[in-house]
């Protein structure tokens, strides 16, 4: 089973596909309604765009929405009133930080699911995104992009990395990551790489690595 962060928008226009996933034993939690950046907005916006989308979603789904991953991981040092914010909206947990450094930030923490504390002093469930080590470079491996453009060999050695640990790895994959004939938005040469190279790959890779 997996989780399905959704936006508010989406769901609203297209409100079989919360509907949906439920139905088959998913869960549907909320990735905010408009997709933007928690460092852009104040605590008054967040809240407001988040309860827009928990409303609609839990409206489709019959049931509460509890966790949340933030747009492009935009939990960033600075922005921990969002998870007061959460709590308040009653999600019980947060899936947003990366901890390692990224285009829209990054957050140092620990790799494994941890709880997390609050600037009011409040306890959250946090599960970070995966980060294997080569040497001393944090390399992400098992999600968008970066699973996308990374060949099988480093990608089973980040798995490998983490079992020795027995710490879970998280996969996260965006609907556009399977599908090489969507539409190609224009955008500079660098974004264009990040956004659409390797999506004939994700799909094998996928259920390789189920198998």
């Amino acid at each position: 089973k997996a989780t399905f962060f959704m936006l508010g928008w989406v769901a609203e226009k297209y409100p079989e596909i919360a509907r949906a996933a439920h139905a088959a034993g998913h869960e549907v939690a909320t990735h905010s309604y408009w997709h933007r950046k928690v460092y852009e907005l104040s605590p008054e916006e967040f809240g407001a765009d988040m309860k827009r989308s928990i409303d609609v979603l839990s409206d489709q789904i019959g049931g509460p929405i509890r966790g949340f991953r933030a747009p492009s991981f935009s939990i960033t040092p600075g922005t921990e009133w969002a998870f007061d914010v959460m709590l308040d909206l009653g999600l019980t947990y947060d899936a947003s930080l990366f901890p390692a450094p990224r285009g829209h930030g990054g957050y140092p923490c620990a790799q494994e699911a941890h709880d997390l504390t609050t600037p009011c002093g409040r306890t959250m469930p946090e599960l970070p995104m995966s980060i294997q080590r080569y040497g001393p470079a944090p390399i992400p491996f098992s999600g968008g992009g970066y699973m996308r453009f990374l060949p099988r060999f480093m990608i089973e050695r980040g798995f490998r990395q983490f079992e020795k640990k027995n710490v879970p790895v998280v996969i996260y994959l965006h609907p556009r990551d399977f599908d090489p004939d969507c539409p190609r938005v224009p955008m500079p040469l660098k974004r264009r790489f990040k956004c659409y190279t390797g999506m004939k790959t994700t799909e094998g890779k996928l259920r390789h690595l189920l198998s």
